[in-house]
């Protein structure tokens, strides 16, 4: 179970200013653990990149996640207030980059300065109300456990879900035994049959834990784990969803899992493994992705050809691979009508990219900027470039909450220049394959409607509804467009 409020995001902006500059990173390797239960929390952890997993360790040798705690949030904050010992294991689910703030530093600004003190104490005692309701919630529905056996399955009173799982598996095993007998090769029938039983199942989930069943949200979670526990051995023979599953860059969409939609090669292992990334690769989701660069790709060029020859500025906001601004850069006769400052927090990201760029001799044209951008929306300051004609992400918001993408919305609008345009890309509440990205593969994002992207920008400086919402051939990507007033 994820925690679902931040305390970090809940400070007020002297307050976040303040514990980024007295802070120190520390990184963390996957399944390195920071420290055990029953150890003094002696510094102030936050997570600002990556996952870490609280564990209950029992003596019988079981471990259960109680909690993950992802970017933004505090780690065993009340421990570390009271002095008293830490009751569970943290351990780095995926490599971890936190923020840490020792005691003594901490405990001297509290003296120093009532209003930090008040302010820091309520944001970290709501958000620990709230993970304990969470887990009273839990633990009502599944007793003093969150383990989901295998042999519950019944208890959900849906009774074709064990039978559903079952047939896949055996349709499975079937496969795999008509690519032994056929020399290593699937037969185009069996492939046929495959690929309808995938379509099939990712139907059934979406229908029974998707975003309109009617089931609780503990349930689907709990269905959701049952299948997830049970399919594994398959899906991860497939290469592109077993990246999503894994998570090497610390979260499911890194740049080099989006490569892998983009270029649509699938891959994996055994004998059905590169099948499986087929048909995952051919999901609408999967098919909305390439879709979605299109779709800004060709933005750009518009945006472009519209600019009366005068150079057109561009950021992108966790750039990821940034494919859609070489696309822009391939069809331009004259490059330097292009400039492009690319910002994410990955430097393998920005290395792949700054590779690219050099090849291509786009060096002038394209900047490149390491930045956290839950820091650079306090501190916009550091990041000093001209007025921009537009500001956009892809695959940025849908992972975050409103607050936060509010006051993102805040830091596009101060860079854009009068009549400049902010474009923000998210999944739709109507994406059919959701459950199978949230279960599956562990590629959790915040759907959204447009009402919700017309709420988005009413709440910020822009103060008006979205000028356009764009999608893409599938209907499941949207993109928002909010133009700049020219008189603000």
């Amino acid at each position: 179970m994820s925690t679902t409020t931040s305390a970090y995001a809940a400070l007020e902006g002297n307050d976040r200013n303040w514990m980024i500059k007295n802070s120190h990173e520390r990184h963390l390797l996957a399944a390195e653990r920071l420290f055990l239960a029953e150890e003094t929390v002696s510094e102030l952890y936050m997570v600002i990149e990556g996952e870490v997993a609280l564990i209950d360790e029992r003596t019988d040798g079981t471990r259960s996640i109680v909690f993950t705690i992802g970017a933004g949030n505090f780690i065993c904050d009340l421990e570390f207030l009271s002095g008293l010992p830490a009751l569970v294991t943290a351990e780095a689910i995926v490599p971890t980059v936190l923020l840490t703030i020792s005691r003594q530093t901490f405990e001297k600004k509290i003296r120093e300065d009532s209003q930090f003190s008040a302010n820091i104490y309520r944001a970290i005692v709501f958000a620990g109300a709230e993970r304990m309701h969470h887990w009273r919630a839990v633990e009502k529905l599944y007793g003093n456990s969150i383990n989901i056996q295998k042999n519950n399955i019944d208890k959900y009173d849906v009774p074709e879900l064990a039978e559903k799982i079952n047939a896949f598996k055996r349709m499975m095993v079937t496969a795999d035994q008509r690519a032994i007998h056929n020399g290593g090769s699937m037969p185009n029938e069996m492939e046929c049959v495959v690929r309808s039983a995938i379509v099939e199942f990712t139907q059934f989930m979406e229908e029974l834990i998707g975003t309109k069943s009617t089931l609780s949200v503990k349930i689907k979670e709990a269905i959701g784990e049952e299948i997830q526990c049970e399919l594994l051995p398959y899906t991860t023979l497939a290469g592109t969803v077993d990246r999503f599953y894994a998570k090497p860059r610390g979260y499911a969409g890194d740049y080099l899992t989006i490569m892998q939609i983009y270029e649509n090669k699938p891959c994996g292992v055994g004998r059905i493994g590169a099948l499986l990334d087929e048909c995952f690769l051919a999901l609408p989701a999967a098919q909305a992705v390439r879709n979605r660069r299109q779709v800004v790709g060709n933005y750009i060029s518009t945006a472009i050809k519209n600019n009366d020859a005068a150079v057109t500025e561009i950021t992108s906001f966790a750039c990821g691979p940034a494919e859609e601004v070489f696309d822009a850069f391939s069809i331009l006769l004259d490059p330097t009508l292009l400039h492009a400052n690319l910002i994410d927090i990955d430097f393998e990201a920005l290395a792949y990219v700054e590779n690219r760029r050099n090849k291509l001799k786009l060096n002038a044209n394209i900047q490149l900027f390491r930045e956290n951008l839950m820091i650079l929306v306090d501190e916009p300051s550091r990041f000093d470039i001209a007025p921009q004609d537009i500001v956009y992400s892809i695959g940025l918001i849908d992972y975050f909450s409103a607050n936060f993408v509010v006051k993102l919305i805040d830091l596009a609008f101060d860079m854009l220049k009068p009549g400049g345009r902010l474009v923000l890309g998210n999944f739709h509440k109507s994406n059919p394959n959701k459950a199978m990205m949230d279960y599956l593969c562990e590629w959790r994002l915040i759907h959204r409607d447009e009402e919700d992207m017309h709420d988005l920008y009413l709440k910020s400086k822009f103060g008006k509804r979205a000028d356009d919402i764009i999608f893409e051939a599938e209907g499941i990507n949207m993109f928002a467009v909010c133009i700049k007033p020219l008189l603000v």
